[in-house]
């Protein structure tokens, strides 16, 4: 994404929308989650789901269940 990073994404979604469930895989700073968590509780959302780098497609497959 040239022009916006994830932060800023996840920001206009939870300004826009607020009936879809947000998951995030990134090979980021840790830190970037909790900034993105707080941000999305802030707004009185659940909790955003944060799945590191590289991807393991068994934790994949649980946050897409219980989302």
């Amino acid at each position: 994404m040239p022009t916006v990073d994830g932060i800023e994404l996840v920001a206009w979604i939870l300004g826009r929308r607020q009936d879809v469930r947000i998951v995030i895989v990134s090979g980021s700073d840790p830190l970037y989650a909790e900034i993105v968590d707080l941000m999305a509780t802030s707004r009185g959302r659940e909790s955003v789901r944060f799945l590191p780098k590289p991807l393991d497609a068994e934790a994949l497959a649980e946050v897409l269940k219980s989302t």
